[in-house]
């Protein structure tokens, strides 16, 4: 049994509504720290008063992180009415950021359920008001003894001003959920855009109604999609539908499906709104070898698998972990033991798994692990500190604890650790207390990289030993790096020169390129240099800035950084976001996000610039005004340039000269721009948004076609692909019919060649070129030509003697014709070959063998594209027909060959190739020509516990050769794994 791997990643959510219509208050209860009305609070409360108005609070410091607020049962009880309700609560933001509360509530079909909103604090001192809609509030008392609360889940203390409740006389009872079956609601290009709805009826009484879906563009607000339908449910009863986006309707970008199911004559208005996204993605063999993510599978419910099939898909190469020393070593009883963390294994695994680097950040202190080393506790007494996390070791029998839980870090996954990072930003108070100070700070950090890296080396002599990781390569850094490289001999320990940095703004940008260029001129130029934290700074943000202008941020700060070829690694920081607030830095929504890990845009510019950028080598950057910027790239294994264009604010318009074959303009998500050349150039408006232009200097594909003797070649080069990738190859007759598929890698010329001979003669055959690299399926048609417009021939007998000549047409001088006479019997009577002329004319005179009515004469030179025959008789000489050599009926038969009756083809669905459909193809050949072909998709194929499978059940005959191919899907022929060939 030859297995195939493929990977299938089901995800699926429900949710309840957010009410497109005002709500209108039929009842309104009040809380607050003076008085009440209708809703009494409970859970250790705390009053104070602050910036003049009375709060109450949860004392977080004292364990209590919950308030829960009941409502008079003869208000509501139960909501048999299923009335929608409004919970609107004022706070105060105390201009701290960082801080948030969870709102929980008693739903009709969860006690404690969680709104995907969350309330939240920022810079800016005011006071806020974070308003939940509920279509399925239950509120009968389930929520310890409760109907809704507000949580504090990091501890930190919010103040309260006031709570109100709104009871409206609209109602629903109707409960929506839905499922992409995609992870995060990410589709990739090549993925049906398919959304399965379920309408859930919570009365007691058949409901019936209208839905209506509008699927909407969140940068822009265009409505991509729309449709409406009658929708009837049954009592206590749940129907499905499923709404298909066509593909052409969508862009690379951010969207949501609103959906409304509404009846005015029963009151019911039930909405929700689904996220989804539409990302560009990269090859395996195409991603971004520079760019990686800080991913922090180690603080816990992150889903590793799905996120490591996210991102392999977007093109990221590099992952960078925290290993907390004191959760891999343990103290009992004065024993120090070493445990595997289970997530960092998972996620460890992973990475190699997808031929990702995995970079391990070694954390901090381990305070049980010091405090039992003599030497250790007595010099912290006598400098007056403390062992806690951030206690840098200060004796070498502190520095041998450090070391040996790295070097046993190393053991547990030898071979799949790329890199160390000694500590983490030594150059922080708050990272490393009472040791960040200069010179003493760095000369206890410097002699304990040191010491890790001599253990490292002598042990595992591939794994790179990275340091100072220096926060942040600005001015306030300079003393500590200075200072740092000052150390005696320090250069010959460590292998990667890391640092962070967050600050970015759009003015500030030229600034930070130069004091990072100016500090990184210090690093011996044999070091790599990786910045392993980037990302935007708070600073840079206000109410007016949302989530696109991160994006723009980022791809801008990267791509500037690339440009001038300053690191050979970047860690985007962080996978996915911690709460609501647009400045907290994440790729993904997480864990307040009604449906877990969605796109943020940032994410899906990151993967247009791994798209673009993957390969390339940075030429530099231009500042063509004072407001505009172009940063210049080149990959020179595909004959590419890339030019990046934005501007520090407004718009400016820039003409871009073309140089190459063809220019291609893409937007911040990689959509084409539609921008024609006139006179030689373009002329694009550049915004703060980045602006693609890509030049081929070759032609995206060469393809050329040609047929010889009977056999169809094909070549050719990929310039957009790379070496050793998988070309699907489908040829087609003039009928469709397909009489030829194979698969073929390219050389490192990115070129590549096949032939075969087609089963049926044709007049046309279509070529399809399937690759992972071509944003569509290319086509080529190769016209046969006809006979008389290659080839004249004339024959004459006199007495025994024949007389054949003619003229190749296309024929050079002094080439040669190769001539064989049969008789009317089939028996070979003469054969010779003779040179053409001046103008590709021939003769010749022979005497066959034996006497016959009728001969055949096959005529073959290199010009012509087929053997050809010439058929005449004694009696109609002089009327010649022309016709290719076409195959004889003869059936192959292959009784010795019983293995494919066996064969038994299998799709292991192990999430690691493949989150979509996918088709297997069996085709059989003989002599080279395609014979037949089953084609098998998914939903075809046994599943047996998420492994798929196919049986060969009916020998296959006429054919000497199967092969076994694995595609995404049979009509865009893109492969997933090389073809498997039995014979």
């Amino acid at each position: 049994m030859k297995k195939f791997v493929s990977s299938l990643l089901i995800f699926s959510f429900v949710v309840l509504l957010t009410p497109i219509c005002p709500i209108y208050a039929a009842n309104t209860l009040n809380y607050n720290a003076n008085a009440s009305s209708g809703i009494t609070a409970s859970g250790n409360i705390s009053t104070a008063t602050v910036d003049g108005q009375s709060v109450f609070y949860a004392d977080t410091t004292t364990g209590n992180k919950t308030i829960y607020f009941d409502i008079d049962d003869g208000v509501i009880n139960g909501n048999a009415e299923y009335k929608n309700a409004t919970v609107k609560i004022e706070y105060i933001d105390s201009g701290e950021s960082g801080k948030y509360f969870a709102f929980e509530y008693d739903s009709i079909s969860n006690s404690q359920k969680r709104h995907e909103l969350y309330g939240e604090t920022t810079s800016e001192k005011k006071t806020r008001t974070a308003v939940f809609e509920i279509e399925d509030a239950y509120f009968g008392n389930r929520l310890k003894n409760a109907d809704f609360s507000v949580v504090m889940p990091k501890m930190e203390i919010v103040y309260f001003v006031n709570v109100t409740v709104e009871i409206s006389d609209k109602t629903s009872g109707v409960e929506i959920g839905g499922s992409t079956g995609k992870f995060g609601n990410i589709f990739f290009k090549e993925d049906e855009k398919s959304i399965d709805i379920i309408f859930t009826n919570h009365r007691e009484i058949p409901i019936s109604g209208t839905v209506t879906y509008t699927a909407k563009n969140e940068a822009d607000g265009t409505i991509a999609y729309t449709s409406q339908k009658p929708l009837q449910i049954g009592k206590s009863n749940s129907v499905s539908d499923t709404v298909i986006i066509p593909s052409a309707n969508l862009k690379f970008g951010t969207y949501v499906l609103e959906v409304n199911f509404s009846n005015s004559e029963q009151n019911i208005s039930a909405n929700t709104n689904l996220p989804f996204s539409v990302c560009k993605s990269t090859t395996a063999n195409s991603k971004n070898e520079k760019i990686g993510v800080g991913a922090h599978f180690n603080w816990g419910g992150r889903n590793i698998s799905g996120s490591m099939t996210l991102l392999d898909k977007a093109g990221f190469s590099n992952i960078r972990e925290g290993y907390s020393w004191p959760s891999f070593e343990t103290v009992a009883n004065g024993e120090r033991n070493y445990s595997e963390i289970d997530v960092c294994r998972e996620f460890i695994n992973s990475s190699y798994d997808k031929n990702m680097t995995t970079l391990i950040m070694a954390g901090y202190s381990n305070a049980d692990v010091l405090k039992t080393i003599p030497a250790e506790v007595a010099a912290a007494a006598e400098n007056g500190e403390e062992i806690k996390l951030h206690y840098l070791p200060v004796t070498a029998d502190g520095r041998k604890a450090y070391v040996d839980y790295v070097i046993k870090l190393l053991d547990i996954y030898n071979g799949k650790i790329d890199t160390v990072e000694v500590w983490n930003e030594p150059n922080l108070k708050q990272y490393c207390s009472n040791a960040y100070t200069v010179p003493t700070g760095v000369q206890r950090y410097a002699a304990l990289l040191k010491d890790v890296y001599i253990a490292v080396k002598a042990k595992y002599p591939n794994v790179k030993v990275a340091g100072p990781i220096i926060s942040s390569l600005m001015p306030y850094a300079d003393a500590y790096l200075k200072e740092f490289l000052a150390q005696p001999d320090i250069n010959n320990y460590y292998d990667v020169f890391s640092f962070h940095n967050y600050s970015y703004s759009d003015s500030y940008l030229d600034e930070i390129i130069i004091n990072i260029r100016a500090d990184l001129a210090l690093i011996p130029e044999e070091k790599e240099v990786y910045i392993t934290e980037f990302g935007v700074g708070n600073t840079a943000y206000s109410e007016t800035k949302d989530e696109q202008y991160q994006a723009a941020g980022l791809a801008k700060y990267y791509l500037s950084m690339a440009a001038e070829n300053f690191c050979d690694r970047y860690y985007v920081y962080q996978l996915s976001k911690e709460n609501t607030r647009l400045e907290s830095y994440g790729m993904l929504n997480y864990h307040n996000a009604k449906y877990p890990y969605t796109a943020r845009p940032v994410f899906l510019s990151m993967a247009n610039v791994n798209s673009l950028t993957a390969g390339s080598e940075g030429k530099g950057s231009t500042n063509l005004s004072t407001k505009l910027r172009k940063l210049s790239f080149e990959n020179a294994a595909k004959h590419t340039a890339t030019d990046v264009y934005f501007t520090v604010s407004g718009t400016e318009n820039v003409s871009v000269e073309k140089t190459g074959k063809l220019t291609e303009f893409y937007d911040m998500y990689g959509n084409v721009l539609d921008i024609a050349e006139v006179d030689g150039a373009f002329s694009i408006n550049a915004t703060t948004e980045p602006i693609y232009a890509v030049t081929y200097y070759n032609d995206k594909l060469d393809v050329s076609v040609s047929k010889k003797f009977g056999e169809l070649v094909v070549s050719g080069n990929v310039y957009t692909s790379h070496k050793g990738e998988v070309l699907t190859i489908k040829v087609f007759d003039d009928q469709n019919k397909l009489v030829y598929i194979n698969q073929t890698t390219l050389d490192e010329n990115l070129s590549f060649k096949f032939s075969f001979v087609p089963l049926n003669e044709s007049t046309k055959y279509t070529v399809k070129l399937g690759n992972v690299s071509f944003d569509e399926i290319h086509t080529t048609e190769y016209i046969v030509q006809n006979i008389a417009d290659k080839i004249t021939v004339s024959a004459a007998k006199s007495f025994d003697e024949i007389t054949l000549s003619g003229k190749i047409k296309d024929a050079a001088n002094d080439e040669t014709v190769t001539l064989k006479v049969f008789n009317n019997n089939g028996v070979l009577v003469y054969v010779n070959q003779i040179k053409t002329g001046a103008n590709g004319d021939f003769s010749i005179n022979f005497v066959p063998l034996k006497q016959s009515d009728a001969y055949v004469v096959y005529i073959a030179n290199k010009t012509l594209g087929d053997v050809y025959s010439v058929d005449f008789d004694e009696e109609s000489i002089s009327e010649l027909k022309l016709k290719p050599l076409v195959n004889g009926t003869r059936v192959y038969s292959i009784d010795e060959y019983n293995s494919a009756s066996s064969v038994c083809v299998a799709v292991d669905n192990d999430k690691k190739l493949y989150d979509g459909e996918f088709t297997v193809a069996i085709a059989s050949y003989k002599n080279g020509s395609l014979v037949g072909i089953e084609m098998v998709e998914k939903g075809d194929m046994l599943d047996d516990n998420n492994i798929y499978y196919h049986n060969v059940n009916e020998k296959i005959s006429n054919a000497d050769t199967v092969k076994i191919f694995l595609f995404n899907s049979f009509s865009n022929i893109k492969p997933l794994t090389y073809s498997v060939e039995l014979k």
